[in-house]
């Protein structure tokens, strides 16, 4: 599994002292001619785990373990945001067959007992972590306590003894739940908390959601205003603040790593700096690139901004300086839409795709600040790769028909980062680019203003 570690062994060279060093040539000092090659660590993964909360992905998914219904996106839900705020620092590995989707063990309408059951999937990926959501399904049937509480520390006791670590998120409340439902739920989430506290479970966390999710103010167990979108999953707004809760843990476990691109310095070479960028402008320096589909303005060089979809919405392109120093592309969306789901595309393709061959892995990112933008509807980062004729896409989506992001945008309004999920390619690529695109609500005014400072598309090495 990814978390055990072998350590190569030394080869200690001993010198004979004393007499036995007159009888004999003394031992050279030195590396050895056969020093062994350091392996390169693997990144820990993340698989999640669940039901309808981590299957809940927006795409077409089957009710079968995750070896059979593997997807691409944890749309709209908590666990896409956690990965946001921690700065994927924990990768989603593929499962075979499925080479280049990830890895989601989430069923939707599944209790504690089948999930219990259907560890084969965690166990095929054999992650370093794995967030599990689940019980409101139990407490939405009436299962006891007690019952629970033995799945669940059946679950944990499983993980942890393959060495992995568990991230438990607590239940929260549903619209439709009854006052006994709500109090099982409860205590369900009172019994995890139990177990966090115990000596020994140091593979395991609580994420204590009451804090974040649940009204004050209510009289009874009640969700917080917004924070559902159909009265049991999370909405985009209450996504985002619970997703920041559970990215408090990923970063206590691997501290974020990935940093924005600062200039087109980092390049791909084969020999040198084989992970370096695959695109011809990350950091979306200078100027000169296209704004077509109705839009206007200024644009990047080797970066196209395309309205086409906008419905007829106005698109205005421009280039800024950060604070910091970094260039950055800015679109603002506005006017009048014809479109009840419109939608802008930031594009940059790779120059020279003859430098990703079959069996390479490839990951594309991007740094957005989306601002105060709460008319966005949805955001997908997408990978298209062109091989055999056949087009392919691997993409990251934050998206639901109708259910706002918050009015805050990311967290602090800050440049955030997306990832694609990743593609395994399968014969050299005629043509490989990379898609952000931004989706506004379903209104007749549109008005919203996106700025992208860094851009990525690298092969992910073995």
């Amino acid at each position: 599994m990814n978390a055990a570690r072998r350590l190569l062994s030394a080869i200690t060279l001993c010198c004979v002292i004393g007499a036995a060093a007159a009888q004999s040539p003394p031992v050279p000092l030195g590396p050895s001619a056969a020093a062994p090659t350091l392996a390169r660590p693997a990144l820990k993964t993340l698989v999640i785990l669940g039901d309808s909360f981590a299957g809940n992905t927006g795409l077409a998914q089957a009710n079968l373990p995750c070896g059979t219904a593997c997807t691409t996106g944890t749309s709209g839900n908590y666990f896409t945001w956690a990965q946001i705020y921690s700065a994927y620092a924990l990768s989603r590995p593929a499962l075979a067959p499925y080479s280049g989707t990830v890895t989601n063990c989430g069923v939707g309408g599944t209790t504690t007992s089948q999930i219990l059951a259907n560890l084969n999937c965690v166990f095929a990926a054999a992650p370093d972590v794995v967030i599990y959501a689940g019980g409101t399904n139990d407490a939405a049937t009436s299962v006891s306590c007690a019952a629970v509480t033995a799945n669940n520390r059946a679950i944990y006791s499983a993980l942890n003894s393959a060495g992995i670590i568990v991230i438990k998120t607590s239940v929260i409340p549903r619209t439709a739940f009854t006052t006994a439902q709500a109090n099982l739920a409860q205590c369900y989430n009172m019994e995890d908390r139990r177990y966090a506290e115990t000596s020994g479970a140091n593979r395991f966390f609580f994420v204590d959601l009451d804090p974040i999710a649940v009204d004050p103010a209510a009289a009874g167990w009640t969700i917080r205003s917004g924070f559902l979108r159909d009265g049991i999953h999370p909405s985009n707004i209450g996504g985002s603040a619970m997703g920041y809760a559970i990215a408090q843990v990923v970063n206590k476990i691997v501290p974020t790593w990935r940093t924005p691109l600062f200039n087109n310095g980092d390049v791909y070479d084969a020999t040198n700096n084989p992970q370096g960028n695959l695109l011809p402008n990350g950091a979306f320096a200078g100027t000169g690139g296209s704004a077509t589909g109705g839009c206007t303005g200024t644009v990047a060089a080797n970066v196209q901004v395309d309205a086409s979809a906008a419905g007829g919405a106005s698109c205005v392109a421009s280039t800024t300086t950060l604070a910091d120093g970094r260039p950055a592309q800015v679109v603002t969306i506005g006017g009048a839409s014809a479109s009840a789901q419109g939608y802008i595309v930031i594009r940059q393709t790779v120059a020279t795709p003859a430098n990703i061959a079959a069996g390479d892995t490839l990951e594309g990112q991007a740094w957005v600040n989306f601002g105060t933008n709460s008319n966005i509807d949805g955001v997908d980062l997408q990978l298209y790769s062109t091989e055999s004729s056949v087009q392919y896409l691997n993409d990251s989506s934050i998206y639901f028909s109708g259910d706002p992001f918050p009015g805050a945008g990311l967290a602090n309004a800050q440049m955030s980062p997306l990832a694609t999920s990743r593609r395994l390619v399968s014969a050299a690529p005629s043509q490989v680019l990379q898609d952000l695109r931004v989706y506004f609500m379903p209104t007749s005014s549109p008005t919203m203003t996106i700025t992208v400072a860094s851009e990525s598309l690298r092969k992910v090495l073995p």
